[in-house]
């Protein structure tokens, strides 16, 4: 939750829980993790679920839920990232006691900018060493830096730069604290007549604002950025002028409820993106699955096709940036987006490749995710086939989940009750309609009462209707 800023990860947003959440992380407008992974689970038969369907619990965005990031291991890659961090400082301090100041300053650059584009773990280890790099690169940047003030020498890699770029790697594992003292102490020392950086500096102030739920700060902050910008965007400043319109859209559309500047200002962060990084980078694709959900729900179902279409693109072309909740959930809404045309054999395409790219994710992917992100899929496959008339194909889907759930459910029900219920539910609903169209009608009720009795535990009374509609026609 990671900069300039390489992914977009997610917390709750307007809630003042300093949960991990970084520059580099901006994944889903972050009020939406309290509404729904579950896109899978809207009402494909009626227009007006839509709305409904992007209200469940949109807690698996980021990179699987902010719990499960807190507390899942680091993997091998961070693990070899940490052990690089404290060979590197050994050899920088080498550097340093050699007299080479121009080496020590580009090296702790290239370690800060390389932080900057991973996805480090919010753990003890990393927190550790991250606060030994700090001290260290303080320590030496500032004695380098008066030794060059003495000689009237440039420095390369200034001290306010050093607690800029240490101030987003903090924010990236969740020390949000630390981070914000650090990017004041930059704003406090960068040169003020530095009018390219500052913008850039304010507006990393503001995104680790809204980490602290101070959100009409970071509103102001970011909306003085901008205009301080104004059109001379480049690809320096890009990145920060890119979390800049995106927070500002999550400000209008979890804050102010105004869904129209909400999509001006995602689609400027689009722009900026996808025109300066191309798909290249996660920030580029997840703000277009943003976008691919707000023009869902606004009706403009063509583009949302074409922004899920070129995320699944950019996220097959460079798998390892993306975890495997991140990818179910954007093939979800590609699929929704299908099914809202009436393109069902789209939808039933795009879920099956979907799971083939799920597949090349579960060596690194803790078994419980996984088979939650299987779950979800075959859930959503199973209604796309009951839509299309395939009704004992959808029984037999159904059916596997049932057994399914019997080894998923307990952990899930667990770590995400509300999400656990309303896919069993799902799961019930279709199963129980497939049933009776198979002529099974008692068995198909029993299934449409034990949905019903779980939407009604997590109080979805529009689903909950819907069992009770289809039970009452039958009992008739």
């Amino acid at each position: 939750m990671l900069s300039s800023l390489s992914l977009f990860l997610c917390k709750p947003i307007f809630k003042a829980s300093p949960q991990k959440q970084g520059l580099v992380s901006l994944l889903v407008p972050r009020f939406l993790l309290k509404t729904s992974t579950n896109i899978v689970l809207g009402s494909s038969r009626a227009r007006d679920n839509t709305t409904n369907l992007f209200k469940e619990q949109f807690r698996a965005f980021s990179s699987s839920r902010v719990k499960y990031e807190q507390e899942r291991a680091a993997n091998p890659f961070e693990q070899n990232l940490l052990q690089g961090i404290r060979s590197f400082l050994k050899d920088t301090q080498d550097c340093f006691a050699s007299g080479d100041a121009i080496q020590t300053q580009k090296r702790y650059e290239q370690m800060y900018n390389t932080l900057n584009k991973s996805s480090l773990v919010s753990s003890p280890d990393a927190q550790n060493i991250i606060d030994d790099l700090i001290k260290a690169s303080v320590a030496h940047i500032t004695q380098i830096e008066k030794a060059f003030q003495k000689k009237k020498e440039n420095i390369i890699f200034p001290l306010y730069k050093l607690y800029w770029k240490a101030a987003t790697v903090l924010q990236a594992i969740g020390d949000v604290e630390k981070a914000l003292k650090l990017i004041s102490n930059s704003l406090d020392i960068v040169p003020k007549d530095n009018s390219e950086e500052l913008p850039q500096i304010k507006i990393v102030k503001a995104s680790i604002l809204n980490s602290m739920g101070l959100h009409d700060q970071a509103f102001e902050l970011h909306t003085k950025a901008i205009t301080e910008i104004g059109p001379k965007v480049t690809w320096k400043n890009g990145s920060e002028a890119a979390i800049a319109f995106h927070e500002l859209g999550e400000y209008y559309l979890g804050v102010k409820v105004e869904t129209a500047k909400a999509i001006q200002s995602f689609e400027k962060a689009l722009s900026i993106c996808e025109g300066f990084y191309g798909w290249t980078t996660p920030q580029t694709t997840k703000t277009a699955i943003i976008l691919s959900r707000l023009y869902l729900e606004t009706n403009k179902v063509d583009f949302s096709i074409i922004l899920g279409e070129k995320a699944l693109v950019g996220i097959e072309l460079f798998l390892d940036s993306y975890e495997a909740p991140f990818i179910t959930i954007t093939g979800a809404y590609l699929a929704r987006a299908y099914e809202r045309k009436g393109f069902l054999p789209f939808q039933q395409s795009t879920i099956t490749k979907v799971y083939n790219i799920l597949r090349r994710k579960k060596a690194e992917t803790d078994s419980q995710t996984y088979m939650e992100c299987v779950f979800k899929l075959e859930n959503m496959m199973g209604s796309c086939r009951y839509l299309q008339g395939h009704l004992k194909l959808a029984d037999q889907t159904f059916s596997k989940l049932d057994q399914l759930a019997e080894s998923v459910m307990p952990e899930w029900l667990k770590k995400d009750p509300e999400e656990a219920k309303f896919e069993l539910a799902y799961m019930k609903y279709f199963k129980g309609v497939s049933k009776i169209g198979l002529k099974e009608t008692s068995e198909g009720v029993k299934e449409l009462e034990q949905a019903k009795a779980i939407f009604l535990n997590i109080e979805r009374h529009d689903w909950a209707n819907h069992c009770e509609e289809y039970i009452n026609n039958k009992s008739k």
